[in-house]
């Protein structure tokens, strides 16, 4: 019996005159050429798919959801994605985030001023606020030490001045006023 050795030859996009063998004899290639090349019809409109050509000769395909960003190599982890309408999910989570952005600020911070909660201790369960002045940058802690570093560095005065304060002893204690 004779067999006919079958050749398989794939010509690279960027260089035509190199081409490389595929298959030889009997050898069964998993997928066609020209399959590759074209998108499949059951991936959605907008869906990205890459082929990388690995060194042994084969193929990965790669499937990539325009809105997530998720990358699958199979089309049945396509179609459950799909179907799990995690997508949806996401677009609605990114319209709410954008419609409800946190806006609201204490009544008593000063103009320009910014409220940071950071997460922290051992394990980060403890929660922590500090209230930053981006333009002195200046990050503290207390409304008290907010209003006492408003009271001593106004906004006429230049960048590092600050106001004289005078401290009386009176029948009460020590009292602290500004000297104008």
């Amino acid at each position: 019996m004779g067999n006919p050795q079958a050749l398989i030859v794939i010509s690279s996009d960027k260089e035509e005159d190199e081409q490389q063998v595929m298959a030889q004899g009997n050898e069964e290639v998993k997928e066609d050429v020209e399959s590759l090349e074209e998108p499949s019809d059951w991936l959605p409109d907008g869906w990205i798919m890459e082929i990388y050509h690995n060194d042994d000769g084969t193929f990965n395909k790669y499937y990539i959801s325009p809105v997530s960003g998720c990358t699958f190599t199979t089309q049945s982890d396509v179609m459950k994605h799909l179907f799990s309408a995690t997508d949806e999910r996401i677009l609605k989570a990114k319209e709410t985030a954008e419609k409800n952005q946190f806006m609201r600020t204490h009544d008593w911070l000063p103009k320009g001023w910014q409220l940071e909660i950071r997460a922290g201790g051992k394990n980060m369960d403890k929660m922590y606020k500090f209230f930053l002045d981006p333009q002195a940058g200046v990050r503290l802690q207390s409304k008290e030490d907010i209003l006492a570093n408003v009271e001593l560095n106004p906004d006429e005065l230049l960048k590092g001045w600050v106001k004289e304060v005078a401290f009386r002893r009176t029948e009460k204690g020590l009292k602290k006023h500004l000297v104008n």
